[in-house]
């Protein structure tokens, strides 16, 4: 039967006795449980409460006695019980000396299950703990042994749980009446923790850190570093020791010795537990010449000790100079492009070089280095545009005037040139102005070139900046004099923009004259028709009057080129000039690189007479 209120009918021929129905309250002490379970041991003078759930055991109160041997002159456990919300009750069970006592709970009269449960009362603040802390020293395969003692702490047993960083440990205990004798073997380096438990208590000073070291071997440790090979006069210098143990620093013994000197002075040395079984050593000799470093372990040389040390002029950074095109003022950087740079150490001393770009990516550049001359190459790859800085160290010192810099500016991009406009139709009438635009503000830097294939001296092309605020959409024209077929390619840094080449028809005035121009046309490289013709020599006007052309390059008004067959005056003043060069449009303020010699004669044989 459930426990709950229950109606009991009684009826005699069919009508209830007096009295019915009778009322009946079940309770089943069954549904009452200890939380978190009952109590096992308990130590004096430490309250410690129980909590008991009643719910679902029906109708009743929840009693609470200990029951204590006969032969105790005093309590050992006094109880008092309270009632919560929700169902629960809190017994306080306050231990007052040793011993061992029943504890009966009860509901509605009967036992909850678990009930009576059997305490022991125990006390490990008597328990001692004796040759064992941190005054000891402890070695790694040798024995730690100590003692505990249980005198007065009561019935109870004894948990010892020594362990390190990652081992565990189970100690060996031989007991002798209350005097009980530990002992474990460790047998990894570093800090370690023993506790030491009574009845699952804590005995005073429980748990103990040891620190267990390794067995001094000389051969264990090592030294490393630059430091140890060269140093240089009037600055610090390290190198750092490599031991198998933590805290050498701060043992009595003389664990990690470390001497600098020469021939005739000690030098004062600086040791730093880097707190993972390293030290980094520091001195600053005051001189040059050979110095000797001695280091020792647990007063034994270590290997390669002693150690021979040429100390040097330290590096002076402020002597070092950069050079180089991607340092030039008048340069012009383009995303994709290598660029080179150059550091003249020469004067600098002895140092080490360090470089790093910073930027839309970051780069370490190559460096070669030249030993004789002292110069320094540098070549980097920059693969997007953008501000960059180049950061130039010299023994870990700023070069003067770094960082340096630099702004790298997007590639030619010849999908995003623009060409448009009634004069790159298929057809046009002779006489009239065919006109068009090229826009290359999404282009990336290049050089816009126009060539013009066709009828030979019956065509001239003119391409303008539309007005100086807007350099990067040119407006060309031009005039054809003679019907015919032409072809108008435009490319962008050599690459064809789209659509290109353009084939154009032009209608004569009066009817259009079928001819064919076979024979005045030869093939380029394969790709297209250039008009035959032998080349020409420029001569000293046309000469100055194409290296003005190019200073006028340099603002961006002037960007096209006159080809063989034809001609695309960028401005009105040199249109005459058969030999205008492409023009690389260039971030205001900056120049555009310069061709070299052998590049202007190839072009001035690519000439052709108009």
């Amino acid at each position: 039967m459930e426990a709950g209120s229950y109606d009991i009918i009684a009826s005699y021929s069919g009508e209830n006795i007096q009295g019915s129905p009778f009322q009946l309250q079940v309770a089943d002490p069954a549904k009452c449980e200890f939380l978190g379970g009952p109590p096992g041991t308990l130590q004096v003078g430490v309250v410690e409460e129980v909590v008991v759930k009643t719910r679902g055991a029906g109708d009743g109160k929840l009693g609470c006695s200990v029951d204590e041997p006969e032969n105790t002159e005093s309590d050992v456990v006094g109880s008092s019980l309270e009632e919560n919300s929700e169902d629960t009750y809190t017994i306080r069970l306050e231990p007052k000396c040793l011993g061992k006592v029943q504890l009966f709970v009860t509901w509605a009269g009967r036992d909850i299950p678990e009930s009576p449960v059997t305490i022991n009362v125990s006390n490990a603040a008597q328990c001692s703990i004796s040759g064992l802390g941190v005054e000891e020293e402890y070695v790694v395969g040798e024995p730690v042994n100590f003692t505990v003692d249980t005198a007065g702490a009561g019935e109870g047993n004894l948990l010892v749980k020594p362990r390190g960083a990652s081992a565990l440990y189970t100690p060996n205990i031989t007991s002798s009446g209350t005097e009980h004798s530990v002992s474990f073997t460790p047998w990894e380096v570093g800090q370690h923790k023993v506790e030491v438990l009574w009845e699952g208590t804590h005995v005073p000073g429980s748990p103990v850190a040891l620190e267990i070291r390794a067995a001094p071997d000389a051969n264990a440790c090592s030294a490393t570093g630059s430091g140890l090979k060269r140093g240089y006069a009037g600055q610090p210098n390290t190198f750092k020791i490599l031991s198998p143990e933590k805290g050498l620093l701060l043992q009595k013994k003389k664990g990690l010795e470390v001497t600098v000197s020469s021939a005739d002075e000690t030098v004062p040395v600086e040791i730093t537990d880097n707190e993972d079984t390293s030290y980094t050593v520091t001195y600053t000799p005051p001189s040059e010449g050979p110095h000797v470093a001695s280091v020792k372990f647990y007063e034994k040389p270590i290997m390669g000790s002693p150690f021979q040390i040429s100390v040097v002029p330290a590096a002076d950074a402020s002597k070092c100079k950069a050079h180089g095109p991607a340092l030039h003022p008048n340069s012009l950087h383009i995303a994709g492009t290598p660029l080179d740079l150059f550091v003249d150490t020469k004067e600098a001393g002895t140092g080490e070089l360090q470089v790093v770009v910073k930027g839309p990516n970051d780069i370490k550049p190559k460096i070669y280095q030249a030993e004789e001359s002292g110069i320094h190459s540098l070549k980097f790859d920059v693969p997007d545009a953008g501000k960059y800085y180049i950061y130039v160290w010299w023994s870990q010192m700023l070069i003067p005037g770094a960082p340096f810099k630099i702004k790298v500016h997007p590639g030619p991009v010849a999908a995003n040139v623009k060409a448009y406009g009634p004069g790159l139709e298929p057809t046009v009438k002779a006489g009239d102005k065919g006109e068009f635009t090229v826009e290359t503000k999404n282009a990336g830097i290049g050089t816009l070139t126009v060539r013009v294939h066709g009828v030979k001296g019956k065509f001239k092309i003119e391409a303008n900046p539309i007005d100086e605020s807007n350099p990067r959409t040119l407006l060309g024209h031009y005039d054809p004099q003679e019907g015919g077929d032409y072809i108008i390619a435009i490319r962008w840094s050599g690459v064809h923009i789209p659509n290109s080449p353009f084939n154009v028809h032009i209608l004569a005035k009066e009817k259009e004259k079928k001819k064919k121009t076979k024979d005045s046309v030869e093939e380029v490289d394969g790709e297209e028709p250039v008009a035959k013709g032998k080349p020409r020599k420029m001569t000293r006007e046309e000469m100055m009057a194409y290296q003005q052309q190019q200073m006028l390059m340099a603002g961006g008004r002037s960007m096209a080129y006159m080809a063989a067959g034809g001609a695309v005056a960028m401005n009105k003043k040199y249109r005459q000039n058969p030999s205008m060069a492409p023009a690389t449009f260039a971030p205001e303020g900056q120049q555009p690189s310069s061709k070299t010699s052998d590049n202007k004669k190839a072009e001035k044989k690519k000439a052709r007479k108009i």
